[in-house]
C-alpha cells in the first residue's frame, strides 16, 4: 500500500499543476507541458518501485512465547532482519489486542545493515490475564525520494501469555523471597518419627509394640522392629474450580459484581494507550475469584518447591479441563503458569463428582489436595459434600474458600450506627452460621475447611500447608 507524502503534494503543486495549465493553453506550451508531466510521472513510478523494494527486503520474527505479568509494564521483544533493503528507518506497529495497552501506536526503528538483524522492544502494559495470539507486523517506510509512504503487513506469529500479578501476594509473603542470611522461608522441622518405612532392625526394650514386624519376627525367631523415616518428598495438588462462581470479583458483594465488572471493562478501554501509570496497585478486590485462586496456586507452587515437595494442578468446571501430574523444578512451574494463563471461567455449575473420580483414578499415592472453590450456593455445597468422600478415603483434602464480603460473626465489627447496619450484620451472622454448618458436614466427611480473607488468601493457604507438613498429616 502506498500513501502520498507531503513532498509529493508539494512537487505536484509546483510542477504538475503548471504543466497541466500549459497543456490546457496549448500552442507553444503544449509540448513543454506534456514533457513535464511525463517526467513527473516517470519519477513517481521510479520512486514507487524503489519504495516497494524497501519493504520486501525486511523480515519480522516474533518469539514463539512471551510471558508478562498482569498490570505490570513490560516489553514485547522481536527481531527485525534486513535481507535486501536500503531502508534506514521504518515505523513498526504490533497488532496488540484491546487487553494490551501501548504508549505509542507505532515505533520508529533503525534498520540494520544488509545481512544483519536487530532486537526491537515494544513497550506495553497487559490489562487482563490470558493467552493472546499476535499475527503479522505492520511496517511503513519512506520511498527513496520521499514522495510515498510504503506500508505492508509482514508475516509473523507469536503468543503472549499474561499471567496473574503476584506483587500483592509477594508482599504478604515477603519472607519467602528473602534468601540472604538466616531470613526467609526454610524447610520446616517436622514433628514425630515419620510414616515412611525405612528398614528393619533388632528389637530393643522400650520399642513400641505397634512397630514390631510380626512376619519378620516369625521368620527369624526373635522380635524385629520396623524403622520409619520422615517423608522427604510429598505431593501437593491444587484443585481449582473454574465454574460460574469463580468469575465474580473477589471481595465484592454478589449484588455489586455485575456493575463492578462493567466499570472495570470500561476503565480498561478508556486507559488504552495511556502508560502514565506504569505499575498501578493491584486491586485484588476487583480481581475475579479465579485470578485469586491462580495467585495462591502459583505462590504455593514456589513454596512447595522450596520445601522439597512436588506440585500438581487440576482445573475443572463441569468437567476436568487441565491435569498436570505433580513434579518439581522451574520448568514444571512455567508449565503450570502457562496452563493457568489460558484458563477462563465458564458459566456452568461445577461437577465435583467428575473431578473426584478423575483424581481418584490418576492419583495412586497419598497427597494433599487443596480444593479452591466457593460454597455460597447451597446446591454446590451439597454436591461437594456428597462427592468429597471419594477423595478423603486416600488423600488429605483441604477445602479453601474466600470469605464473602459481610460474612462474619455479628459482633466482630463494633461499628453499627444505624438500623440498616444492624440488619446487615445480622445477615452476615446468618450466612456465617451456614458456612460453619457446611464446615461441620465436610469435617464429618473427612475434609478440612478453611474460610480465608481475600487479602490474605495466598498467605493463609501457605500457612495451612506448612502446618500440615509439620504435623505430618499427608
Amino acid at each position: 500500500m502506498f500513501v502520498p507524502r507531503n513532498r509529493l503534494l508539494i512537487v505536484f503543486a509546483l510542477i504538475g499543476v503548471p504543466a497541466m495549465g500549459f497543456v490546457g493553453l496549448g500552442g507553444a506550451l503544449l509540448v513543454p507541458g506534456i514533457a513535464a508531466l511525463a517526467i513527473l510521472l516517470g519519477v513517481v513510478i521510479v520512486d514507487v518501485v524503489g519504495g516497494k523494494r524497501l519493504i520486501e527486503g525486511l523480515r519480522i520474527e516474533y518469539p514463539p512465547d512471551t510471558r508478562m505479568p498482569k498490570e505490570k509494564a513490560g516489553e514485547f521483544a522481536f527481531t527485525l532482519g534486513n535481507f535486501d533493503s536500503d531502508a534506514t528507518e521504518v515505523l513498526c506497529a504490533v497488532p496488540f489486542p484491546l487487553e494490551i495497552s501501548t504508549a505509542v501506536e507505532a515505533l520508529p526503528i533503525r534498520v540494520p545493515p544488509v545481512g544483519q538483524q536487530t532486537q526491537v522492544t515494544f513497550p506495553c502494559l497487559p490489562r487482563r490475564r490470558g493467552v493472546y495470539m499476535l499475527q503479522g507486523a505492520y511496517l511503513e517506510a519512506t520511498s527513496p525520494l520521499g514522495l510515498w509512504g510504503v506500508r505492508a503487513v509482514l508475516p509473523a506469529a507469536g503468543r503472549l501469555h499474561v499471567y496473574p500479578n503476584l506483587q500483592f501476594d509477594r508482599k504478604e509473603l515477603a519472607a519467602l523471597f528473602l534468601r540472604r542470611g538466616d531470613m526467609g522461608l526454610h524447610t520446616q522441622r517436622q514433628m514425630g518419627k515419620g510414616r515412611e518405612f525405612e528398614k528393619l532392625r533388632e528389637y530393643f526394650p522400650g520399642d513400641d509394640i505397634g512397630d514390631i514386624h510380626w512376619k519378620a519376627t516369625a521368620r527369624r525367631g526373635h522380635p524385629v522392629t520396623k524403622v520409619f523415616q520422615i517423608e522427604r518428598t510429598q505431593e501437593v495438588y491444587v484443585v481449582m474450580d473454574a465454574s460460574r462462581l469463580s468469575a465474580r470479583p473477589a471481595g465484592v458483594a454478589s449484588r455489586q459484581a455485575t456493575e463492578m465488572l462493567a466499570r472495570v471493562r470500561q476503565r480498561s478501554l478508556e486507559m488504552r494507550g495511556e502508560l502514565e501509570v506504569i505499575e498501578p496497585d493491584v486491586d485484588i478486590n476487583v480481581s475475579p475469584m479465579l485470578d485469586r485462586y491462580m495467585m495462591a496456586a502459583l505462590m504455593l507452587a514456589q513454596v512447595s518447591q522450596r520445601q522439597g515437595d512436588m506440585f500438581g494442578l487440576s482445573v475443572f468446571s463441569d468437567r476436568v479441563h487441565t491435569f498436570l501430574r505433580a513434579k518439581s523444578g522451574s520448568a514444571h512451574y512455567h508449565t503450570c503458569r502457562d496452563a493457568l494463563s489460558a484458563v477462563e471461567p465458564r458459566l456452568v455449575a461445577p461437577d465435583f463428582g467428575d473431578a473426584a473420580a478423575t483424581l481418584r483414578a490418576k492419583l495412586r499415592r497419598r497427597a494433599l489436595l487443596i480444593i479452591m472453590t466457593s460454597l455460597e450456593d447451597p446446591a454446590i455445597a451439597e454436591h461437594l459434600e456428597t462427592n468429597v468422600g471419594l477423595l478423603t478415603r486416600q488423600h488429605l483434602v483441604l477445602v479453601c474458600m474466600i470469605r464473602p464480603p459481610g460474612v462474619a460473626p455479628m459482633f466482630e465489627d463494633p461499628h453499627a450506627s444505624t438500623g440498616a447496619d444492624v440488619y446487615r450484620h445480622l445477615s452476615g451472622q446468618l450466612r456465617w452460621e451456614e458456612l460453619r454448618e457446611r464446615e461441620a458436614r465436610l469435617r464429618k466427611a473427612g475434609a478440612h475447611f478453611c474460610l480465608l480473607p481475600n487479602n490474605r488468601f495466598s498467605a493463609d493457604i501457605v500457612s495451612e500447608y506448612i502446618n500440615i507438613k509439620r504435623r505430618q498429616l499427608i
